[in-house]
């Protein structure tokens, strides 16, 4: 798999702005709330992913594959007997494998990539049937788990403690950590509330365009057997939460932004200020993302999910 020829140019890039934070952030240098320091501190994780993401993506699929050929029966020796050869953990195999997960690899035409891509579908199609990736459940957590590991003592405190639960649930066991709040709550609540805030997402998206709320939520609430009163209800639940509420004003902006969102280059939205920032990306660009998303889903879809997640039992 090719590697970046500017690798050096992109990282110092990230490494500066985290070298910036660093010292801008620092308590010495002056009293609170004075540097928007929360913010700072989402843009530096972030730019951290960006980093990881460039100069460590190898080991990232490397991992990936490792842990798809360990979890994954029958995928090595097919991949053995397709390529001809032996493979180990430290056979090149196992990064073009892993590669195929990244949104972003190195090179989309690269030969590997485009081989393996055949065998991984082949595989698929023949050996594991109705199993449509093998990177299930149990090979994602195992890979995560060799992602964690390291001995560093100054973020110990949490990838320890991850590590054990990843690894207790791959062997039947939930821990503390793992375990879902002691309330009862109707169906499966969390993939319920992402799916109320599908429903909602229109309802922004449709006030974005131009059309009054409460058009929006009798138009969307109509579609998926909901009143707008019981819209209102999640709106004012779901916004509780920061990250959902920044996600329908993005999708507002989808709305407003719709005739010029998908073309505009990602360096031309971030120019636009005004319409701010949330845990380092730029409202504009998530706008983009979610017109994508709210293009692509019917409401039939959103009705039939919520009637499913909200009778869905927990380990149904």
């Amino acid at each position: 798999m090719a590697r970046l020829n500017d690798i050096e140019e992109i990282t110092s890039d990230y490494l500066e702005t985290l070298l910036a934070h660093y010292r801008r952030t620092d308590p010495a240098k002056g009293s609170d709330n004075k540097r928007s320091k929360h913010k700072m501190a989402e843009h530096a994780i972030n730019v951290f992913w960006h980093l990881q993401g460039k100069l460590m993506s190898w080991a990232q699929a490397h991992m990936t594959g490792y842990a798809l050929l360990c979890e994954t029966p029958g995928l090595g020796e097919f991949l053995e007997e397709k390529m001809g050869y032996e493979i180990d953990e430290d056979s090149h195999i196992l990064e073009h494998l892993g590669f195929l997960y990244n949104g972003n690899p190195p090179n989309r035409e690269d030969p590997d990539l485009l081989r393996m891509c055949e065998l991984l579908e082949e595989f698929t199609d023949t050996v594991i049937g109705d199993q449509k990736d093998p990177l299930g459940p149990q090979a994602m957590r195992r890979f995560i788990d060799e992602m964690l590991m390291s001995r560093c003592a100054d973020n110990s405190y949490w990838r320890f403690d991850l590590q054990s639960s990843l690894r207790a649930l791959n062997e039947g066991e939930v821990d503390e950590l793992a375990k879902p709040l002691g309330e009862r709550r109707q169906g499966m609540p969390f993939t319920l509330n992402n799916w109320k805030l599908q429903a909602l997402r229109q309802v922004y998206f449709r006030v974005g365009a131009g059309m009054k709320k409460y058009r929006a939520l009798e138009e969307v609430g109509a579609a998926i057997g909901q009143s707008p009163e019981t819209l209102r209800a999640w709106d004012k639940s779901l916004k509780q939460s920061p990250d959902r509420e920044n996600d329908l004003y993005c999708c507002e902006l989808a709305g407003h932004f719709k005739g010029s969102l998908a073309d505009k280059p990602l360096s031309e939205l971030e120019q636009m200020e005004s319409y701010g920032w949330h845990r380092g990306v730029h409202n504009l660009h998530r706008a983009r993302l979610r017109f994508k998303e709210i293009n692509q889903l019917s409401l039939e879809e959103i009705k039939s999910r919520i009637i499913r997640y909200r009778q869905k039992e927990s380990g149904g």
